[in-house]
């Protein structure tokens, strides 16, 4: 008779590969891919079953149902690696024009946002102080360097 601590090994690599199947942009990959999900959670349910590891069981039917449900779910989907207007991208790109096919890249947006130059910030962010200054009549004249003294409004 076999030993059954040996399913644990298939059960492993059947599990991997299903994940790997699962996550294709191929329709026929996925449907394969619960396929193999279902019969790796056979053999965890054998080892399981062998090993008294009742929880693991458990666990393992739990997990067919879903993949039952992914495979439904799946069959109703359109094919991803397809369907152009699908919302799944397998890799990031810019959804305003195709890439060319003309073996040239597409042209990339410049996403950098590019701060103005410091000399440029200075005169500005001064005569903005100025300005909050003047409201609030308070502070340095910042413009020819003098400084006045805040007026007191409430004085009679």
């Amino acid at each position: 008779m076999i030993d059954a601590h040996i399913l644990q090994w298939p059960a492993m690599v059947v599990t991997v590969v299903a994940a790997w199947l699962v996550a294709s942009e191929s329709k026929a990959k996925r449907q394969v891919g619960f396929w193999s999900f279902l019969l790796s959670n056979a053999l965890w349910i054998a080892w399981a079953w062998h090993s008294s590891a009742w929880a693991l069981a458990l666990l393992q039917v739990a997990l067919a149902f879903m993949n039952v449900r992914g495979a439904w779910k799946n069959k109703g989907q359109k094919n991803r690696a397809n369907d152009p207007k699908s919302s799944y991208s397998g890799s990031i790109q810019p959804t305003s024009a195709p890439p060319k096919r003309d073996d040239q890249p597409a042209p990339r947006k410049d996403r950098r946002v590019v701060p103005p130059e410091p000399q440029s910030l200075a005169p500005r962010l001064a005569q903005e102080v100025v300005q909050t200054e003047a409201a609030l009549d308070v502070g340095a004249n910042l413009e020819d360097g003098t400084i006045r003294e805040p007026t007191n409004r409430n004085a009679a």
